[in-house]
């Protein structure tokens, strides 16, 4: 394929930005429903923030099987599946009765969606189609999380009031489906390769293959203290939020 006006990596940035902005802006959009749901399951909010707790920590642990998945099966399947299980489990956390329900509906199936289209694929996959312009496009991701977080939460405080909190869930549900599916189904390619594509757009020689940017194997990783800086900094920031 030749190379067009715009370089296909930036499509597929902007696409893993958007599920960025998304995921990352209803997992961190709990807050408001705090009260409504506490009241209407007639659960405290030690129980409440319980199931919030659990469904942190699984996400943080889903997500290395999760890029262990992509790189095996690919990254549009992974985000496909995933977009369909969070878009169900938002839906389903509307319906849920008791405590038990919200923890496996949302606890774990909402975290496991959350985790297959969230930044740990995103990055990994946005970072195999730029060299030179890495940082440029890794930066877009994050700045979609940070806007994620800090739109969506009056948003979904607003639908709250307006028409209820299990209605705002099959809303949010819905939107999750319609604005995420499309992209992972028909936007989102492994590599520049699979195209005919170098990193940041070069056009691949007749006759040669394209090399793409190196891998680390996690073995090597563990062994660095680079790995347990990053691990230790993202951990500190986790644990706080």
């Amino acid at each position: 394929m030749s190379s067009s006006r715009v370089f296909y990596g930036w499509w597929i940035t902007l696409a893993f930005s958007i599920m960025v902005f998304v995921s990352t802006g209803v997992r961190h959009a709990v807050g408001p429903f705090l009260k409504p749901m506490v009241a209407d399951l007639g659960v405290d909010r030690a129980s409440f923030s319980l199931v919030i707790a659990l469904g942190l920590l699984l996400y943080g642990l889903f997500m290395p099987w999760v890029g262990g998945l992509a790189d095996r099966l690919g990254a549009r399947f992974v985000t496909s599946a995933g977009c369909v299980v969070l878009a169900v489990s938002l839906a389903l956390t509307g319906l849920c009765a008791n405590l038990w329900q919200l923890a496996l509906v949302y606890g774990v199936l909402a975290s496991l969606g959350l985790s297959a289209v969230g930044p740990v694929v995103a990055n990994a996959v946005v970072s195999r189609w730029f060299v030179r312009r890495r940082g440029t496009a890794v930066s877009l991701l994050g700045s979609a999380a940070m806007t994620g977080m800090s739109l969506l939460v009056p948003v979904v405080a607003w639908l709250i009031i307006t028409v209820g909190w299990r209605m705002t869930y099959a809303l949010i549900g819905l939107a999750v489906l319609v604005a995420m599916l499309p992209l992972c189904l028909f936007v989102v390619r492994d590599s520049p390769e699979s195209i005919g594509l170098a990193p940041d757009g070069e056009a691949a020689e007749p006759g040669t293959t394209a090399v793409s940017a190196t891998r680390t194997p996690v073995g090597t990783a563990i062994r660095t203290l680079a790995f347990w800086q990053l691990a230790g900094s993202f951990f500190t920031c986790g644990f706080s939020m």
